[in-house]
């Protein structure tokens, strides 16, 4: 990283002169917003190009890490987990039970004991029941993250028949909406979430369409995908959360001047903090299609991020996704060929899952040199 130097205004309106490390410019300027500075004016000259190899590529650190990178680093719901929640959350019942049982040994009471043992013995046998469904849902995620759609869709027609399970009701649709996309029968995936389009805009406008755009994604109609993200970019009211979707939409597929607008334009104090590294990752993506070499440094900046991150499936993908883009720029524009090459064979399946087309033919081009 550079200690780049830098006037600003503070959130209390004091003007600060002071240094920051980061990659670019552009990165500073993120980092520096996110803060609550504003007017800010950095004192370094670059001229865009990478002088020395030797400044960009990950650490061997951060390598290992990616090499270790898994499902099983995913945050998991344990049975252990299970039960002691469901204790907490029903410790009056088993007090009552413990009572129960106690009166009967003290009373001699055989029965009075055996109804107490029944009595607390029931919830925790619906717990490891139950876990049998969260363990058939954590290996659908594991199968969708791989791309094997089959088993995917199989053990979501086992999760369906499942009651009580409304809340991933949801997700399953989607999901397996998804996968019909993946598989080109586009009608099916878009029947299959029809029935959600009123629930979830009384939730937030613009979410069906944002959530629908994903289905067009999945079949490569980037189109239709851009054409959706606008529309629930101004149903929302121009929410903050739908632009960042918009803008890294418009870097790969679309205007890449509307991506830096829309991101110039991010109150970055009123986003989540998930949600951070994503500018410069849109930066890093329009310099890239600019063919320029300061995508390397801007996409291995969040890609360090990214690997630092508590996991779950999607940021597994995204994972995967940013790597391949780093690699495929690492490639073009330095001689860490080897790094690039490991990069995307690290990731190639779930790339082939849910990349987009013109990244997964940059990254077979790569491929053929091994």
């Amino acid at each position: 990283m550079n200690k780049i130097p830098y006037t600003a205004k503070d959130k209390f309106g004091k003007i600060r002169t002071n240094h920051i490390e980061a990659f670019t410019n552009e990165e500073a300027l993120i980092d520096l917003k996110s803060e609550g500075f504003t007017d800010v004016t950095f004192h370094n000259h670059t001229d865009g190009h990478i002088q020395d190899d030797s400044l960009v590529g990950m650490s061997k650190r951060q390598l290992g890490i990616i090499a270790k990178l898994s499902l099983k680093n995913t945050a998991k719901v344990t049975l252990i987990d299970l039960l002691v929640g469901n204790f907490k959350t029903n410790i009056l019942y088993y007090s009552i039970g413990v009572t129960i049982i106690l009166f009967g040994l003290f009373q001699h009471r055989n029965m009075t004991v055996f109804f107490g043992l029944i009595g607390i013995t029931v919830l925790p046998l619906l717990s490891v029941w139950r876990y049998r469904h969260i363990k058939t849902y954590e290996e659908s995620l594991k199968y969708y993250v791989h791309g094997n759609w089959d088993k995917t869709l199989k053990n979501i027609a086992q999760l369906r028949k499942v009651k009580n399970l409304k809340n991933l009701e949801i997700d399953l649709d989607f999901r397996e909406a998804y996968i019909f996309a993946k598989k080109d029968d586009v009608n099916k995936a878009l029947n299959i979430v029809d029935k959600w389009q009123e629930s979830l805009n009384d939730e937030s406008l613009g979410l069906f369409e944002a959530r629908l755009s994903d289905i067009y994604y999945c079949s490569s109609n980037y189109e239709n995908y851009l054409r959706l993200l606008n529309k629930s970019y101004t149903k929302s009211s121009e929410s903050q959360l739908f632009s960042i979707d918009l803008a890294i939409a418009e870097a790969r597929f679309g205007n890449t001047d509307n991506a830096i607008k829309y991101v110039e334009a991010l109150r970055l104090e009123e986003l989540p903090d998930f949600t951070l590294y994503y500018p410069g990752w849109i930066l890093g993506i329009v310099a890239k299609r600019n063919n320029s070499s300061e995508s390397v440094k801007l996409l291995q900046s969040v890609l360090t991020k990214l690997i630092n991150t508590e996991g779950n499936t999607l940021t597994q993908i995204l994972i995967a996704i940013c790597s391949c883009e780093y690699a495929v720029v690492l490639d073009r524009y330095t001689n860490k060929k080897d790094e690039a090459l490991f990069l995307i064979n690290k990731f190639w399946d779930i790339l082939n899952a849910h990349g987009y087309e013109p990244l997964i033919q940059e990254a077979s081009e790569i491929k053929k040199s091994e």
